[in-house]
């Protein structure tokens, strides 16, 4: 008998190292619903929102990236010189410029407004080409 108990305490099929993170997660998971109860704290998930935050923040970090690389990857009067002579060949796009930006940072702050500022270039730029 004391064999088998060293087997199972020790690496037996019903308790591996490997396997305990699933006993662990599995405690871990039905303690939840009662805690949650007991702190009186609600338990309602959006799902919807969630998925359609996540996702809209995933495509705006992609398509920052994808500019990011894509300006430096190619040369300046590819890239940037046409955003700038565009702003400057028309005078009140660099006053729309200056609006949007401030309007960015002011919704979203700093982080989350430079990505949506460099979206909205990058998107502008794509449909004038």
């Amino acid at each position: 008998m004391g064999r088998l108990h060293c087997f199972l305490l020790t690496g037996g099929l019903l308790f591996r190292r490997s396997s305990l993170h699933w006993y662990a997660s599995l405690v871990f998971l039905i303690s939840l619903f009662p805690l949650f109860y007991l702190a009186r704290l609600p338990f309602r998930i959006d799902l919807g929102d969630m998925a359609s935050a996540y996702w809209l923040g995933a495509t705006v970090r992609a398509v920052f990236c994808a500019t990011l690389l894509y300006v430096l990857a190619f040369p300046w009067r590819d890239t940037i010189r046409p955003v700038i002579d565009r702003f400057c060949s028309n005078w009140w796009l660099p006053v729309v410029g200056i609006v949007f930006v401030l309007g960015m940072m002011r919704l979203f702050g700093l982080f989350v407004g430079i990505h949506v500022i460099i979206y909205a270039v990058a998107l502008a730029e794509l449909m004038i080409h």
